[in-house]
């Protein structure tokens, strides 16, 4: 079984993730991580920047299990609004994939 941590010293924003708390999350007993990337808009986070993350966890053995932080509306009777929460939900998989997780 594999153990990811969440919250705690975790960033908003994965620009802001570091060597130093991947080594934390290891000494830890953690594996990987789940986090919120509130700061990392899906609409607008360069594929750069996520690989920057993807790879700094990877050198590190850590895996990003989930993340999360785009909670939409699907059920709103406003169409525009749904379809506008619709592609940020498909934003928020495009970038978890760019980060490495598997959202198939």
């Amino acid at each position: 079984m594999q153990f990811g941590m969440s919250g705690c010293f975790l960033p908003d924003d994965m620009a802001d993730m570091i060597v130093q708390m991947c080594l934390r999350v290891r000494a830890l007993g953690f594996s990987g991580i789940f986090t919120r990337f509130r700061k990392n808009d899906p609409h607008d986070t360069p594929k750069s920047k996520a690989e920057i993350f993807r790879s700094l966890l990877a050198d590190n053995g850590l895996r990003l299990f989930q993340t999360t932080g785009y909670w939409q509306n699907l059920v709103t009777p406003d169409e525009s609004a749904r379809q506008e929460a619709v592609k940020t939900v498909q934003g928020g998989v495009a970038l978890s994939r760019l980060v490495g997780i598997a959202c198939d």
